[in-house]
């Protein structure tokens, strides 16, 4: 069987991640529920699948010679608190199910088992595989003598000092230091720093 591209791996991997653990991704930053997992199902579109964790008590990345459900070896299993497949999802690349595997998802269907098919083609799409984060709503100063204003500069006024704290440090630290500090920062885009997931095995020689 060949191996599954590195695009395909890294999308199994980041959905069984967000399955698991989520990225952290709060209902504050993105408007859903810490425990909901919405994946966008075709690239630049709005097409969301439902909440993947419904009813779902463990999460598998399935092993093609050992893991099947009705015929199928998808690429994960989500099971029940009853240990029983309650969703599997296919993560589609290059080809689409044919016409016999149709049959059998759509058997699959029948029995109760939610299927959940993700298109990725590139890097771009896994970037854009779970819902946006929200756009900052940034404070104004406040105003006023009430405790909850007062509270609220008292915050306002450390998030301050932190910022200008690194702001003259930027400004003072020597050249070299500045470009370790923006090296950092550009690394920090990469799609393993925004979406890390278990090291994958290398490709077998």
């Amino acid at each position: 069987m060949p191996r599954p591209s590195p695009i395909h791996e890294k999308a199994v991997h980041m959905i069984a991640e967000a399955c698991r653990r989520g990225y952290e991704q709060k209902r504050e930053y993105t408007g859903i529920p810490r425990d909901s997992v919405l994946v966008r199902l075709h690239p630049k579109k709005d097409e969301w699948s439902p909440n993947l964790m419904e009813d779902i008590a463990k999460v598998k990345v399935a092993d093609p010679e050992w893991d099947s459900v009705g015929g199928i070896a998808p690429d994960l299993i989500l099971y029940d608190a009853n240990d029983r497949p309650k969703r599997i999802i296919e993560v589609i690349v290059t080809s689409p199910p044919d016409a016999s595997k149709r049959q059998k998802l759509q058997r699959l269907k029948e029995r109760g088992v939610d299927v959940v098919e993700v298109a990725v083609k590139t890097e771009d799409d896994l970037r854009d595989l779970f819902p946006p984060l929200r756009r900052p709503n940034f404070a104004a100063n406040p105003q006023g003598n009430t405790v909850t204003q007062r509270a609220l500069a008292q915050t306002n006024h450390g998030a301050s000092r932190t910022l200008d704290e690194l702001t003259i440090a930027l400004i003072q630290a020597t050249p070299a230091a500045r470009r370790r500090f923006l090296h950092v920062l550009k690394a920090a885009d990469a799609l393993n720093s925004v979406y890390p997931t278990p090291e994958m095995p290398p490709e077998e020689k």
